[in-house]
């Protein structure tokens, strides 16, 4: 735990450098605000991914989750199980209403393009099934995606590239046909969905953890 807490601090020292209270002040200016902003945020973080079987939430549906608690080895997920890709009444609502209950144990979010992806998808998956989604400002968020696209240059920005670049190794290849064969609610290939998915997460720390020391604070909620 000592490890988890260092490492949630180094995350808030890089924000500590670009923070302004609501009152438009520094942490140095207004330390009073900065300790308050730091006990509601500074709790538990966690890496987030999800897999869906459509880049929009409308028409799409949430197949697996992870989360990764950081410097944790344990990843807290699930699948959309073969029922439910073939009963239309329930489909991913347990999925997303798992999740929902999961993200609101958490003060801080990482994700990997979680900002364009997986948020705005599981909101749309929550709102749909009449689930509470965290409101703004609830749970922190820090998207890594944005960091390797201002300070690295590469052909392309996704994970499994970054993750090239930096020797990490194990992202499973993602096979539109899988993804396909999963929604119709095939076994194996739901069995492959989840898989990559807890991977993904664990890539994803390792990949935030080479990148830490470029980073600078931001202020984003889910």
């Amino acid at each position: 735990m000592n490890k988890e807490r260092d490492n949630i601090e180094s995350v808030f020292d890089n924000i500590k450098l670009v923070w302004k209270c609501t009152h438009y002040h520094t942490a140095l200016e207004h330390p009073n605000c900065w300790d308050k902003y730091v006990a509601k945020f500074g709790g538990r973080a966690v890496f987030f991914d999800i897999e869906s079987s459509s880049l929009v939430g409308n028409f799409g549906l949430c197949l697996a989750w992870s989360l990764k608690p950081l410097d944790v080895d344990l990843v807290t997920h699930t699948v959309m199980t073969t029922e439910e890709c073939h009963n239309p009444d329930i489909m991913d609502k347990r999925v997303v209403g798992e999740l929902v209950d999961e993200l609101k144990k958490y003060n801080l979010i990482i994700t990997y393009y979680g900002t364009g992806h997986d948020f705005p998808f599981t909101r749309t998956r929550a709102l749909a099934w009449g689930f509470e989604y965290p409101i703004y400002g609830q749970i922190r968020h820090f998207d890594v995606y944005y960091i390797a696209r201002s300070k690295l240059s590469l052909h392309s920005k996704r994970l499994d590239v970054v993750a090239d670049l930096l020797g990490i190794r194990g992202k499973t290849p993602l096979n539109f046909r899988i993804w396909q064969r999963a929604l119709a609610g095939d076994v194996k290939s739901l069995s492959y969905v989840e898989d990559h998915n807890i991977k993904d997460v664990i890539i994803l720390e390792k990949v935030y953890k080479k990148m830490l020391p470029f980073m600078a604070g931001t202020r984003k909620s889910i």
